[in-house]
């Protein structure tokens, strides 16, 4: 099973990673799968998200730099289906947008995105109707570590936090 530390004594039971991040085609905080995945996965109309809820207030400039950047230099992230929905607009049946965390080890792509104050700390934290995939206790945590960021983004003035008065 792959230690997934970084959300500070993940629960490796409840852990399913996905499949690799680098088999993900990302444009922003979107996602498509690029290559076959593990035997047994389908990923045939699904969507991979970096954001929960909410992608109107993300520094769109800056975004796919960090993503980018982060995924090089964490080649072995792996993604973890947090929370699923339908998908937005018209798409195909089946299609899904699944909500994910990239974890590599003690790293978390989605806490960078908001310590880099690329996205609100809103845009990682479930709403009331969300079914998570994952444990009560991993969620708290890994919402600790938003918070966490979100504070430290917006107290240095960090990316979208540079803008407010």
């Amino acid at each position: 099973m792959i230690l997934l530390a970084g959300l500070s004594g993940f629960n490796q039971a409840q852990a399913r990673p996905f499949l690799s991040a680098t088999n993900i085609n990302w444009q922003e905080y979107y996602g498509r799968a690029t290559n076959p995945p593990t035997a047994g996965v389908t990923v045939t109309n699904l969507t991979f998200c970096l954001l929960a809820h909410g992608d109107i207030h993300v520094d769109t400039t800056n975004i796919q730099a960090t993503v980018t950047n982060w995924l090089s230099n964490h080649p072995q992230a792996v993604v973890v289906p947090v929370c699923e929905s339908p998908a937005a607009g018209t798409p195909p049946p089946g299609s899904k947008r699944i909500y994910v965390w990239v974890v590599d080890d003690e790293d978390v792509l989605n806490v960078e995105l908001v310590r880099q104050g690329r996205v609100r700390p809103t845009t990682q934290i479930l709403t009331k109707g969300d079914h998570p995939k994952i444990s009560r206790a991993d969620y708290e945590r890994f919402v600790q570590q938003i918070v966490d960021a979100g504070k430290a983004a917006e107290d240095t003035r960090a990316g979208i936090w540079a803008r407010m008065p």
